[in-house]
């Protein structure tokens, strides 16, 4: 997933005023966020141990 369709889902939710907790969202994505960039340093650690 790109950033920018995160971007996009964020803004559709935050638009979306059925949803009364957009703390609760903002919690989630910074969540996915993260465990995005350590799968993603994960997959590079492993990409390393093959070149070396």
């Amino acid at each position: 997933m790109m950033v920018n369709e995160l971007l996009y889902i964020k803004r559709n939710a935050e638009r979306n005023l059925k949803i009364k907790n957009r703390r609760e969202i903002g919690f989630n994505l910074f969540k996915y966020r993260i465990s995005l960039q350590l799968k993603t340093t994960e997959h590079c650690r492993i990409l390393g141990k093959f070149h070396t």
